[in-house]
C-alpha cells in the first residue's frame, strides 16, 4: 500500500508540473500579445509610412497615361494656325496672256457675202470688238445653221485647217473665221435653207446669232476655220 500511494503521489506531482508549464506558456503568449507595439500601418519593417498630407508616389509602369518620366511621349495640343484665304480676284472673262478673252457680250457678228470659186463657197463670219478694251480671240468658233424657229438644221460645222495664233482686237477692230460649203448646182444635195447662223466665239459658252442670208449647206460640206485678223474674203 505504501508503494502504491507513493506511485500515485508521484503521478499527481508530474501532472501538476505539466499543467503549470502549459499555463505559463499561455500566459507568456497573452503577455506578448498585449505588450507588442501596435501601429496603424501594415508596412513591412524598413519602410517608411507616408507622412500626413503627402501622397504615395504614383506608379510609373508602362501604359500609365499620367507617367511623366523622361522619354514618355507627351501629348501637345495642336497650335491654332489661322487659315489663309484662297480667294482669287475674278474677271469678267478668262485671259489669254494677260489680255481678257473676247466675249459675245462685247462683240458684233455679221455674215459676209459668199466667195464662189470652183464649186466651193466661202463665207466670212466677221467679229467686231464693240467693248472699250482690247481683247483676244483665239481658236475655232462653234457654228450651226438654224431654221426660223431656232431648230438646228443638220450637224454643226467641222473644224478645218490649223489653230492659228489668235488675234488681239483693240476697240473697233475686226477678226473673221471662214465658213466653207459647196455650190448647190455642182456639189450635190443641199440641206434645207435656214434663217440664222448660231455662233459660239472661241472659248465662250454664250452664243451669238446673225442672219444667214443665202447661206445653205450643200454636198454635206460644212466647215469653219480658226479666227484671223481682218474681214476676210467678204
Amino acid at each position: 500500500m505504501r508503494g502504491v500511494l507513493l506511485c500515485l503521489l508521484t503521478a499527481a506531482a508530474l501532472t501538476a508540473c505539466s499543467g503549470g508549464d502549459d499555463g505559463g506558456s499561455e500566459a507568456r503568449s497573452a503577455s506578448d500579445a498585449t505588450t507588442a507595439p501596435t501601429s496603424g500601418s501594415s508596412s513591412p519593417p524598413g519602410t517608411k509610412s507616408p507622412e500626413p498630407g503627402t501622397s504615395a508616389p504614383r506608379s510609373t509602369s508602362p501604359g500609365n497615361s499620367e507617367d511623366s518620366s523622361p522619354g514618355s511621349p507627351q501629348s501637345t495640343p495642336p497650335s491654332a494656325v489661322p487659315s489663309a484665304s484662297a480667294s482669287t480676284p475674278t474677271t469678267s472673262a478668262p485671259k489669254e496672256g494677260g489680255t481678257p478673252r473676247c466675249t459675245s457680250a462685247g462683240m458684233r457678228l455679221v455674215l459676209g457675202r459668199g466667195d464662189v470659186g470652183a464649186g466651193n463657197i466661202h463665207y466670212s463670219l466677221v467679229f467686231t470688238n464693240t467693248s472699250d478694251r482690247t481683247c483676244v480671240l483665239s481658236g475655232y468658233p462653234g457654228v450651226s445653221h438654224l431654221a426660223g424657229d431656232g431648230a438646228q438644221i443638220g450637224a454643226p460645222a467641222k473644224r478645218e485647217g490649223g489653230e492659228g495664233s489668235g488675234v488681239r482686237l483693240a476697240p473697233g477692230a475686226k477678226a473673221h473665221s471662214e465658213v466653207h460649203t459647196l455650190n448647190g448646182g455642182v456639189g450635190g444635195q443641199c440641206r434645207a435653207k435656214g434663217e440664222l447662223l448660231r455662233v459660239y466665239p472661241p472659248g465662250s459658252r454664250e452664243a451669238m446669232t446673225t442672219r444667214a442670208g443665202n447661206f445653205r449647206v450643200c454636198g454635206d460640206t460644212f466647215t469653219v476655220t480658226t479666227v484671223s485678223a481682218g474681214v476676210g474674203p467678204s
